[in-house]
């Protein structure tokens, strides 16, 4: 399974890179101060979080950081550390109460709701033929 030919031997090579890697950020530490805010295993990470989802899963949380951590944070700093872990707190709760919600009013109902876009496999007219806009602008 881990050795040659397996399916899982590419993760091998993650270990002497893991161990080579943080060398060159300890030299620039000892150089220059602003390497010593850069922290590998944090971003490495941030990278193995993130690969699961898509933009479209993350980006709605980055105006929303951005605003509490950037703006109401210079603006108004007593309100910002009274209330900030109590909002992401509230945010992360509610991300799982809807979920709750949606389950219990769309899937045990055994509701099908018929979007466009459901079926990936009709095209833009409801056929399995595919889109004959997209394949005019595409065989041009």
């Amino acid at each position: 399974m881990f050795g040659a030919g397996g399916i899982y031997n590419a993760p091998l090579y993650c270990f002497p890179i893991g161990a080579v890697l943080p060398i060159p950020f300890i030299f620039l530490r000892k150089r220059f101060k602003v390497f010593e805010y850069i922290h590998l295993p944090v971003i490495l990470t941030g990278g193995l979080i993130w690969a699961p989802g898509s933009m479209t899963n993350i980006w709605p949380a980055v105006p929303v950081a951005y605003i509490f951590n950037v703006f109401i944070r210079k603006r108004y700093l007593a309100w910002w550390s009274k209330y900030n872990y109590i909002t992401t707190t509230a945010f992360s709760a509610a991300i799982a109460i809807s979920g709750v919600v949606i389950f219990f009013a769309v899937q045990w109902n055994n509701i099908n709701v018929d979007w466009i876009g459901n079926d990936p496999f009709l095209g833009c007219d409801g056929d399995s033929e595919g889109c004959p806009l997209f394949s005019r602008l595409w065989h041009v």
